[in-house]
């Protein structure tokens, strides 16, 4: 056995005794089945123990995939800590197992520690977690705008502009390109 082997078997091994550990029901779901959707209460916190799932956001009419997810994640916790609504809808991509496990439960093991920087971390992390999956979403749905603008003009162009068009397609096009250089000069400072 080489020693990758013995890491991997170890993980396993790790992995499976974090599962043990977690007394709650088990969910078999088929692959493209939703487990649970954006806007919908958080009740439960899952834990995955096979197979993989992708978190998709919708923002004004745009679906956004935020994570692929696989063993030994948890998923649908922020909702649950936060005690909001889901911010994603999640589905299984292939075949999957998971342990959805009560708020009640998560609620009791974080009341269980003592130390408040910790519990000051989990809320923290989870809220900026939320902000910054709602700010790529809105990013995502802007730059899947500006994608459809520029191939409504592209196409205009590809079909020809007569003389007499070409100041209403410089006018068109014009506020697109201040656009795309603004944001290469945004990135171009960082």
């Amino acid at each position: 056995m080489t020693t990758q082997d013995a890491q991997s078997k170890d993980e396993e091994s790790q992995e499976e005794s974090i599962l043990a550990k977690v007394p709650a029901p088990v969910l078999h779901c088929s692959a493209g089945r939703e487990i649970f959707a954006q806007g919908t209460p958080s009740n439960h916190a899952f834990l995955v123990e096979k197979g993989e799932l992708e978190v998709l956001m919708e923002s004004d009419g745009h679906t956004v995939k935020l994570a692929e997810i696989g063993p030994g994640e948890i998923f649908g916790e922020m909702g649950v800590l936060e005690k909001e609504v889901r911010m994603a809808t999640v589905k299984a991509v292939t075949a999957t197992t998971v342990r959805a496990i009560d708020r009640s439960d998560i609620e009791d093991r974080i009341a269980k520690l003592e130390d408040p920087v910790v519990k000051a971390l989990i809320e923290g992390f989870t809220k900026r977690l939320r902000n910054t999956s709602v700010d790529n979403a809105k990013h995502f749905r802007n730059l899947a705008e500006f994608q459809g603008r520029m191939a409504g003009i592209m196409e205009k162009a590809d079909r020809g502009i007569d003389k007499q068009r070409r100041s209403e397609f410089a006018e068109e096009i014009t506020p697109l390109l201040d656009q795309v250089e603004a944001v290469l000069d945004k990135y171009r400072k960082d």
